[in-house]
């Protein structure tokens, strides 16, 4: 019975351990740039790296509650100001884009298509399997 604990308590803390040093280092992995950040996350072994995907995962929902909870608790007033200002910002960006040039928005366009498909090649590359949908 007491190795039985014991070696529920063990492997407790073995499986703790992980997802503690990585909530510490949230902030450390988003200060990383997008290079360091694909070499950190390739050096760790496959536990490790589902343990940090735990943890983001579990800090995203965390944040995400904080900003329903402070949406939640606005006046309708003050949700109806943030609602216009990013109606003000989307026609902003709308009345840009619409007074480019067709070059200017065919480069921009490829400018994205490249940045998803870096991202799509780092995410394969990191042994990410969720984003495995082919080029637009």
């Amino acid at each position: 019975m007491i190795t039985l604990r014991f070696t529920a308590v063990t492997a407790t803390c073995v499986l703790l351990l992980p997802i503690g040093a990585f909530g510490e280092s949230i902030d450390d992995l988003r200060a990383m740039s997008p290079e360091q950040r694909r070499d950190y996350v390739q050096d760790l072994s496959a536990d490790e790296r589902e343990a940090l995907r735990a943890t983001l995962r579990e800090h995203r929902e965390e944040n995400r509650a904080a900003l329903r909870e402070r949406w939640e608790s606005l006046s309708e007033e003050e949700r109806e100001a943030i609602r216009q200002k990013r109606r003000e910002m989307r026609d902003k960006r709308r009345a840009a884009w619409n007074n480019l040039s067709d070059e200017e928005k065919a480069a921009a366009r490829e400018k994205v298509r490249e940045r998803r498909e870096k991202m799509r090649t780092m995410r394969n590359e990191s042994g990410n399997k969720r984003d495995q949908r082919p080029p637009q």
